[in-house]
């Protein structure tokens, strides 16, 4: 009986071939068309590698339960690098980002890039580009308006990251209407998560050089002052490395580009897929058509 009704629905939908090829017809212009109002997308990536550093002499033997004791920890590059990994896409660093470099307009009230004139189209209902003038309140807090939290679920949507635990390489990514825009924001990111890691290491080893020298002139053990005298040496090291080095964290192994070619939307594959969803809509259609006819002639 199941047989049978597949077989009489398979040539209830062979008489409707016309109506699929009228379909198929409409849908690829219809879908070739409308993928052409969606906004190109250009995505900037870059290559970064984890900075390698050395720390001298190895410490001696009980060093590093000295060092826990005292409240200090070894320097480890490896967890510096992974700090600045989860740093990169917390709403702290977000909010620095935004702080240093003004990019929020460009974010959260862009509505297209003119590919002939170069010019930005701001979203004027959001923002007014002439009077540099917000039309939103970003500090509000209700559900129903626009936030800073917002924008940064949409930066991060924008913003890839992903690291490769064979080679420890980082690939970051950056998704934008503009092309340029998307090579800019990616250098900026790349040059804060330096800076701000650096500093941060700066004050820590300025603070743990001002600890151990108070230390080293307290104690007389032979034993102690070896290991504040390697820990000093870590601490000045870190020090140095940082006022000389922009590439604190991170060396860039291939460094952002402007890309010429748009990486979405896949215009061929929109075509495709609407035609295969169209298809089978209509199938769907048929076979709903088939089923309460049936059901009518049951009765």
């Amino acid at each position: 009986m199941e047989k049978s009704v597949g077989l009489d629905l398979l040539r209830f939908i062979l008489k409707k071939k016309k109506s699929y090829l009228l379909v198929g017809i409409l849908s690829i212009p219809l879908f070739g068309v409308a993928s052409f109002f969606l906004n190109n997308i250009y995505t900037s990536t870059s290559v970064l590698a984890p900075v390698k550093t050395t720390n001298g002499p190895n410490p001696p033997i009980g060093s590093s339960s000295f060092t826990s004791l005292i409240g200090l920890d070894m320097i480890d590059n490896s967890d510096r690098s992974e700090e600045a990994l989860v740093q990169l896409r917390s709403y702290a660093f977000f909010l620095d980002w935004v702080e240093e470099f003004g990019e929020l307009k460009n974010l959260i009230a862009l509505k297209g890039w003119d590919s002939k004139t170069n010019k930005l189209i701001y979203n004027t209902s959001i923002y007014d580009p002439v009077k540099n003038d917000w039309k939103i309140d970003l500090s509000s807090r209700k559900e129903t308006e626009y936030s800073l939290q917002d924008a940064h679920e949409d930066f991060l949507q924008s913003f890839k990251l992903s690291k490769n635990r064979d080679n420890g390489f980082v690939y970051l990514s950056i998704d934008h209407q503009s092309p340029e825009i998307a090579k800019r924001w990616l250098d900026q990111v790349i040059f804060l998560i330096n800076e701000i890691i650096k500093e941060k290491e700066k004050e820590k080893a300025i603070s743990s050089l001002n600890f151990l020298n108070g230390q080293m002139s307290e104690t007389n053990l032979t034993e102690i002052r070896e290991v504040l005298s390697d820990l000093v040496k870590q601490n000045t090291q870190t020090l140095m490395l940082a006022e000389i080095s922009e590439e604190f964290v991170f060396s860039v192994i291939d460094p952002p580009f402007v890309p010429e070619e748009h990486s979405k939307p896949v215009r061929i594959l929109i075509i495709i897929l609407g035609l295969i969803f169209s298809l089978v809509g209509l199938t769907i259609f048929h076979s709903y058509i088939f089923f309460i006819s049936k059901l009518k002639k049951s009765e």
